[in-house]
């Protein structure tokens, strides 16, 4: 029972560090949405929703390394103004055999409707698109892998704990099983003493017949025939 404890504690240990690796890969799903505003086909145009302040632009192509984009223009709808656009931090991504990296972040004046226009050098098969996303999240990352470091550290210690705690429990004597009551068989029943006066020839014969039938052992066998051959 203990032992099953013990193991029970120490898989609970390793599950732990298993949750917490779940939290951390979650935590950097979570923490990247390259296509959270919208998406334009390339070549073309398309409208996005983009909000107010900074949105990364992603260029991305599938089954390909994405290197085929030509050029992009992010306009107004109301007001018809080009969006001003600057470098970016290369960050790339590949999700379901697509590949991406960022090309350029938007500083957005408000949040609003706007005009994506843009050509790729890539061929249709390819499926070139624009995306529009926050980009790479890195305080949600952050906070997401120190919660799942705390999450294992906790989990690991209170199952350590457990087990240490198992380990010192004293294990239960062991209680010998009951003696039988069934009446022994004939042939299992000592030997009566030897009437007094017998033959010693007689009790020799005896006491071998009573050790090949297994009713005395050997040493009782050795102490009485010494004690016969010493009267003789």
């Amino acid at each position: 029972m203990r032992k099953a404890a013990i193991t029970l504690s120490t898989l609970s240990a390793i599950g732990g560090f298993v949750v917490a690796g779940l939290i951390f890969v979650l935590g950097l799903v979570s923490g990247f949405d390259n296509d959270k505003y919208g998406k334009v086909p390339l070549p073309g145009e398309g409208r996005v929703t983009l909000p107010e302040g900074d949105v990364t632009v992603f260029y991305e192509e599938r089954g390909s390394y994405p290197d085929g984009l030509g050029s992009y223009t992010v306009r107004s709808a109301r007001t018809r103004r080009a969006v001003p656009s600057r470098p970016s931090g290369s960050s790339s991504y590949e999700i379901n055999n697509v590949n991406g990296m960022s090309v350029g972040k938007l500083t957005v004046p408000e949040e609003a409707e706007y005009i994506v226009t843009g050509r790729a050098r890539a061929s249709s098969f390819s499926r070139p698109a624009l995306t529009f996303g926050p980009g790479v999240r890195f305080g949600a990352i952050a906070v997401r892998s120190l919660i799942a470091i705390a999450v294992g550290l906790i989990l690991c210690l209170l199952f350590a704990l457990l087990a240490w705690a198992l380990r010192r429990s004293p294990t239960p004597a062991t209680v010998p099983p009951p003696h039988s009551s069934a009446p022994m068989a004939a042939w299992q029943m000592p030997p009566p003493p030897p009437p007094a006066g017998a033959d010693p020839q007689e009790e020799l014969a005896r006491l071998e017949d009573d050790r090949r039938m297994g009713r005395i052992g050997e040493g009782d066998y050795q102490t009485r025939r010494r004690q016969i051959l010493d009267r003789i």
